[in-house]
């Protein structure tokens, strides 16, 4: 009976605990599995009652049962325990029980027999002991839950046991709307906060349920929200109507419905936006648009009026998708504007896209907004700069005048423009690794560092005003400001020299100000003079030829018209393939007027482009510029003339060729027909004409091309002869290193001599090719020689050349120093091949008929003619020796003749008055032959001719000079020009140094204090090479040099302490004594003569020259190396000064002081003689006043 009850109470206790767990865990809130939960406990306990306990109960612990127990425990007792425990029960006199003895022994026997027995042993314990352990198991289990949850225990059992009961489980998750609004703005977003207010995070099952009511139904949508943390946003964006919401998730169901009524927002009324442009640009303030643009930085003020009194405002405003609030501030109730401007910006050089609108709040909370609006922010970029000239690269002489056109074009306007140009440094890779010649066997050359880009410099080429012109407003899609602008680049005077390229780009500013520039510099190579004429001659051959074809164009049309003519005379009557005729003639006469007239590749505009190259050039050629304008002028007459004439008579004759094919009856037409006949013999007249004006330009154009070529072929000659020259030296070293006989030295002279007879083969050929050009234009009169039968300047210089080269025998110098090659006399080859070479040269100055363009050497040309005067004046002295000698007409003549050349040539080097002096001796030296040869003796004559030549010497002597203090001054005018960006950038690496020095004392030096340092000492490096060319270039002016020398000298001293991170006021004062000097160099050339002199100047004219008495000004150089040298001696002076005081305080050591006084003693001694050396000079020129060249005053 116990084992049963025990089992009963441990199935109860467990099938409660199991229900408790799972009610625990799964927390139901439906009561009928509350009820269910009940029932299964009920059930559960019937159910073991049934099994275990109703079974003991029944049956119940009879000796009887225990008897049979033992006997099932001990089978050896049988039944004889049962037996007697049966006749024990039974009455003795029982007469159906048999007999008493015999149950009595039964009895008897069985007790003995158990007594023997352990009956402990018989009783079966183990069920009692399972019932047992289940019940203190459930015991365990229920004890570890009351532990763990004491409350949560009592709460199962509680549910458990009263299922009817309201006792609920604690809810887990707790769900809360942070402040939902009971009112919204009509189509404005409802935006809640739901929290999980016990910190448990938010189910995963969360979800937002919302009730509307449409048409008069109730309708209930729900939607999952993410669950992520301990709080979600809530959003329902343009809500229209009222509703009502609730949030459930997890075991929180218990939020009720919250209702959100919906209301009309509070509206603006008056939104007003001003945009005021940046002040540079002087545009007026305007109200902007719904839809409008503006200018980057122009400030925008706002202006809101709302309809009833709002709490606050803002303005939205959403660029690239990303939203910025600006805060409004509320003036009144009902007004609001931004407190400070709106400056949208853009971020590079394309629109920004702006939408923005107004956000406004009521008293009480609710939100309106106005329409979006659309800005566009136009960014004020740099001008636009592109180029129309030049084209592409530019190949001109060192003096030319480069044209320099191009559109600059702002949304504004431009302030200012300016070409910059600089030399372009460029080295050759290769060549720096080649030795100097074929004996080099050493290592080849490393290459040297890639010498620093030049700065470049500034000219300005437009200056707009100082503040750019009203505009209302401004022509977004288009520039404001488009111009074109034009500048002559102007190289001499740049120091050029042929094989120098020079860069050019033109940078335009804006007010704002913004610099925009050409997107590619312009590459400007510098040509030698000889380059121009093979690029000129090339340019003329290639007209001539276009001038050629154009002709036999127009006598192809010539003939075509005629056969025309002719046909129409056998057979009158006009034909479809009379029509087609005229039409391929009027076309191909269209054509051949095209090709003089068309504005771009016609021959007059080729003609205009040679003389615009010419004049560009700066090349002192009058008659080919005077021939090519004359060319460009009749081409155009040509073209408006009889070409134009052609083809409007072949118009008219197929206007009138129509009018007769289309006569409806099919008959003739005489008027038509004979009108067709007329316009085709006019078309034919003119054509005519055209080919006449076309055969003259292309026979004077050739004997143009002629001359051209002669230069140019003989150029090359030159070129040639020197490279040779050249060649045949480093063989004679060769040959005299090698010191006996070779193959290869054989081999060697067999070429040099090989090439030496082609280049007199061709100069022989040019020879004679000259001189047939030259009878030519003797015997054809016209298209060579001048007004009044003179021959013109080209044909002179021609037959000049021709005797040049007879005189000197160059011809024959070639071939002599073949023979000396072939003979291995090397050394007096080469003085044959360098004499040829000369005579080469002067033949081609004087075939060009001009001096040279560089002043260098047009004094050295000055100088040889001068050397070729003094030969003349001997071979005179001669002659008047020899007066009475008889024959000597000849020689007389022979010497008229040379000296009228040199007189020419004279003219041709830019000495006219010498030239003219030496023209008057030739005169006279003629006229003395004239009276030879009639007997007289004519020694008065050639003593005029003495003193013609003398007086010619002596203004040639002028002439050099002049050209000399010409040269001079161009040197020095360059150097004035150079000095202020020299100056400025020397102040600002003096500002850089005491910037650093500043940063150092203040221990603010940071890590960037020696890159600081290095590019302070890289930039007075660049400076100090600058200054150093320009010293070299000064070097014959001493003053200068002097001055320059000392700069140069301080920046070494600057440099070197730079380079040590040494930026104390040692170094400070070395750059500061280099910007003084440089100073004083710019103001001692400020050439400027005094107010007084000038206005003595203007009142006296040029009459002060021709008065007796009056001293001549001095030279312009003569005053600025007069000033040059006051201020170098103030400089001494203050020095001495300045150690004085030093040695007087011993703050210098003896030493240094030794040192700084020798310097100073040795620049005294130097000023002392320069300044003897200039007043010898000035004396010499007050003495003798005509030496003063003209333009030096």
């Amino acid at each position: 009976m116990l084992t049963a009850v025990g089992r009963v109470v441990a199935t109860a206790l467990g099938v409660a605990l199991l229900l408790m767990l799972a009610d625990y865990a799964m927390r139901l809130s439906d009561d009928g599995m509350r009820w269910l939960s009940a029932g299964l406990l009920l059930a559960a306990v019937v159910a073991a009652a049934y099994r275990w306990l109703a079974p003991a109960s029944w049956r119940g612990v009879t000796p009887l049962t225990v008897a049979q127990q033992i006997q099932d425990a001990r089978p050896t007792l049988g039944s004889r325990l049962a037996s007697a425990i049966e006749f024990l029960q039974q009455r003795i006199d029982d007469p159906s029980a048999g007999s008493a003895d015999l149950r009595r022994a039964v009895v008897v026997n069985t007790t003995a027999e158990v007594e023997q027995l352990d009956l402990e042993e018989v009783i079966d314990r183990r069920p009692l002991r399972r019932a047992g352990q289940w019940l203190a198991a459930c015991l365990a289990i229920a004890v570890v839950f009351g532990v763990a949850d004491p409350s949560g225990l009592k709460t199962a059992a509680a549910r458990l046991v009263a299922p009817w009961s309201d006792q609920n489980w604690p809810r887990r998750n707790h769900l809360s709307v942070v402040e939902p609004p009971t009112r919204i703005a009509r189509g404005q977003s409802f935006e809640v906060r739901v929290e999980e207010t016990q910190g448990r995070g938010l189910p995963t099952d969360l979800r937002v349920q919302y009730r509307t009511r449409v048409g008069g139904k109730t309708r209930l949508e729900e939607q999952p929200l993410p669950a992520a943390g301990d709080a979600v946003t809530l959003l329902r964006e343009n809500v229209r109507q009222a509703f009502a919401f609730r949030v459930t998730g997890g075991d929180d169901d218990t939020m009720p419905w919250r209702e959100v009524e919906v209301v009309d927002p509070p509206q603006v009324s008056g939104l007003t936006l001003d945009a005021t442009p940046p002040d540079y640009t002087g545009l007026d303030p305007r109200t902007l648009r719904d839809e409008d643009r503006v200018l980057e930085g122009s400030r925008i003020s706002l202006e809101a009026v709302a309809e009833e009194p709002i709490e606050s405002a803002e303005l939205l405003v959403r660029i690239d998708g990303e939203q910025e609030e600006l805060p409004l501030e509320v003036t009144e109730q009902t007004l609001a504007a931004l407190p400070d401007a709106w400056v949208p910006a853009t971020t590079g050089s394309s629109p920004l896209a702006v939408s923005y609108r107004l956000r406004i709040t009521s008293r009480d909370g609710l939100r309106g907004q106005s329409k979006p609006r659309l800005l566009r922010v136009e960014p004020d970029t740099p001008p636009s700069v592109e180029w129309i000239e030049p084209t592409g690269e530019a190949l001109v002489t060192s003096r030319a005048v480069v044209p320099v056109r191009v559109l600059a074009e702002d949304n504004l306007a431009i302030a200012r423009a300016e070409l910059l140009w600089r030399r372009e440094v460029e080295t050759d890779p290769l060549a720096q690794f080649e030795p100097d010649d074929e004996q080099n066997d050493g290592p080849a050359q490393q290459p040297a560092d890639k010498q620093p880009e030049q700065p470049a410099e500034r000219i300005a080429i437009y200056t707009g005003p100082e503040a750019p012109p009203h505009l209302d407003s401004l022509p977004w899609d288009a520039p404001a400001d488009s111009r074109e602008l034009a500048h002559d680049f102007e190289l001499e005077g740049l120091g050029l020299e042929p094989g120098d390229r020079v860069l050019i780009s033109v940078e335009a500013t804006d007010f704002r100000p913004g610099v925009g520039a050409t997107s590619v510099p312009r590459r400007i190579v510098i040509i030698s003079d000889e380059e121009f004429e093979s690029r000129l001659a090339d340019m003329q051959s290639d007209l001539v030829q276009d001038l050629s074809r154009l002709l036999t164009e127009q006598r192809e049309a010539r003939v075509a018209a005629g056969e025309l003519g002719i046909d129409r005379e056998a057979s009158p009557r006009t034909t479809p393939q009379t029509l087609d005729r005229l039409s391929a003639l009027g076309f191909e006469q269209l054509r051949i007027n095209q090709g003089v007239s068309d504005e771009r590749r016609g021959a007059a505009a080729r003609a205009g482009e040679l003389l615009s190259e010419l004049r560009r050039n700066r090349q002192d050629q009058p008659e080919l510029e005077q021939q090519l304008e004359s060319l460009r002028d009749e081409l155009r007459r040509l073209a408006d003339g009889p070409l134009a004439s052609a083809g409007r008579e072949l118009a008219a004759a197929r206007r009138a060729a129509e009018e007769a094919a289309g006569q409806a009856d099919n008959q003739p037409n005489k008027e038509a027909e004979a009108s067709v006949n007329e316009s085709l013999a006019g078309a034919a007249g003119q054509q005519d004409r055209a080919i006449e004006s076309l055969e003259q330009m292309v026979e004077r154009m050739s004997n143009w091309s002629d001359y051209q070529r002669f230069a140019q072929e003989l150029s090359e000659l030159e070129r040639e002869q020197r490279e040779l020259r050249d060649e045949t030296s480093k063989e004679a070293a060769r040959a005299a290193a090698a010191g006996r006989q070779t193959p290869e030295r054989a081999a060697a002279r067999a070429k040099l001599r090989a090439a030496q007879a082609e280049i007199a083969k061709r100069f022989g050929k040019l020879q004679d090719a000259m001189r047939k050009a030259a009878d030519q234009s003797q015997s054809q009169g016209a298209p060579s020689e001048g007004q009044g039968g003179e021959p013109s300047d080209a044909a002179q210089a021609l037959a000049d050349a021709l005797a040049e080269s007879q005189d000197n025998a160059t011809r024959g110098k070639l071939q002599e120093a073949e023979r000396q090659l072939g003979a291995g006399q090397l050394g007096r080859s080469a003085g044959e091949q360098e004499s040829a070479a000369d005579d080469m040269r002067n033949m081609l100055e004087t075939l060009r008929d001009r001096a040279s363009s560089d002043p260098k050497e047009l004094v050295e040309q000055l100088r040889k003619a001068q050397e070729k005067l003094a030969e003349l004046q001997e071979k005179l002295d001669n002659l008047q020796q020899d007066a009475d000698k008889p024959g000597q007409q000849r020689d007389r003549q022979k010497l008229a003749d040379q000296t009228e050349r040199m007189g020419r040539k004279l003219d041709r080097l830019g000495a006219q008055p010498s030239g003219e002096s030496t023209q008057q001796g030739a005169q006279s030296m003629e006229q003395s032959a004239e009276q030879s040869r009639q007997g007289e003796s004519g020694e008065q004559k050639l003593a005029d001719a003495q003193e013609q030549l003398k007086k010619a010497q002596e203004q040639l002597q002028q002439e050099i000079e002049r050209q000399e203090l010409a040269q001079a001054l161009r040197v020095l005018d360059r150097l004035a020009g150079r000095l202020p960006a020299y100056i400025e950038r020397q102040i600002k690496l003096l500002e850089g140094t005491v910037g650093a020095d500043q940063e150092a004392q203040a221990g603010a030096a940071g890590k960037d204090f020696e890159a600081t340092v290095d590019e302070l000492a890289a930039g007075q490096t660049d400076l100090r090479e600058d200054i150093e060319v320009a010293r070299r270039n000064v070097a014959e002016r001493e003053v200068f040099e002097l001055a320059l020398r000392g700069a140069v000298s301080d920046m070494d001293q600057a440099i070197e302490r730079l380079e040590a991170d040494q930026v104390d006021r040692p170094t400070q004062q070395r750059q500061y004594a280099a910007l003084q000097r440089l100073k004083h160099v710019s103001d001692a050339l400020q050439m400027n003569p005094p107010e007084d002199e000038e206005e003595e100047q203007q009142q006296g004219g040029g009459q002060g020259q021709g008065q007796q008495g009056q001293q001549p000004p001095p030279s312009p150089i003569d005053v600025a190396e007069l000033k040059m040298l006051r201020l170098m001696q103030l400089d001494v002076n203050a020095q001495t000064r300045s150690l004085e005081a030093e040695a007087a305080d011993r703050r210098i050591e003896p030493a240094a002081a030794r040192r700084q006084a020798d310097d100073l003693s040795g620049r005294q001694q130097r000023l002392g003689e320069l300044v003897q050396e200039l007043i010898e000079r000035m004396n010499e020129r007050q003495t003798n006043p005509g030496e003063l060249p003209d333009d030096a005053t």
